[in-house]
């Protein structure tokens, strides 16, 4: 017996844009996107519409670490047009976010702390532009 059901599987398109986001591996491994099919074509034009991605509230950082989650899990092989769309749906989130915010957001020096409160762990800064990221 399957873990989740099918209906479930098939309920995805009542999903909002984070929980879509939120379960794009999952969908993926359970075989609902694959290359090509009428599923990830669905999938990709909810990614990339632009008034879902602003009403989801969702960050261009967050979008970013949903790609990586997304590309980097050993859990399921990544569809290739739900990686664009993701890649296209940060450059919306980008251009949409005003500069300062960005800037704010994401461009301070992280840092961890250590569990002793003394060993702090100095975090890469991602800059993020609507061509894509780097890391500092």
């Amino acid at each position: 017996m399957p873990l989740v059901s099918t209906h479930y599987s098939n309920d995805w398109t009542a999903f909002g844009y984070a929980q879509l986001v939120e379960s794009l591996g999952w969908l993926t491994r359970i075989g609902t996107f694959q290359e090509g099919s009428l599923a990830s074509a669905l999938a990709v034009a909810r990614l990339i519409d632009r008034g879902r991605i602003l009403r989801s509230g969702l960050s261009p950082l967050e979008l970013q670490r949903a790609l990586e989650r997304y590309r980097q899990s050993a859990d399921w092989t990544p569809v290739p047009a739900i990686e664009r769309a993701l890649e296209q749906a940060i450059a919306i989130a980008v251009e949409a976010t005003p500069q300062k915010a960005i800037a704010a957001t994401y461009c301070s020096k992280p840092r961890l702390r250590g569990a002793s409160g003394s060993d702090d762990i100095d975090l890469p800064v991602v800059s993020i532009t609507p061509s894509g990221t780097t890391s500092n």
